[in-house]
């Protein structure tokens, strides 16, 4: 994965967090959308998005970007909450 790549997908993840009426989205969700807007695109010459999003979704949560839900019975996400201590 380039950095072209990653960008796009990252970006994609943020705005839909940011855009969404609520407060978490399904990680499939982002997939599907992912799909419809780089699935033909020359960006991502194989137009599979699954690895690309989980790839990009995992280090987004390492830089604490977003969060996963605990225990949420399908994988959902949220813009990164800081702990109150």
């Amino acid at each position: 994965m380039d950095i072209e790549q990653y960008e796009a997908v990252r970006d994609l993840i943020l705005d839909m967090l940011n855009d969404a009426d609520e407060d978490t989205l399904l990680l499939k969700d982002v997939v599907v959308e992912a799909q419809d807007r780089f699935g033909s695109h020359e960006l991502i010459p194989r137009g599979r998005l699954t690895y690309y999003v989980r790839y990009t979704k995992t280090d987004v949560e390492a830089r604490c970007e977003i969060e996963r839900i605990p225990r949420s019975s399908r994988q959902r996400i949220t813009l990164w909450r800081p702990d109150p201590t």
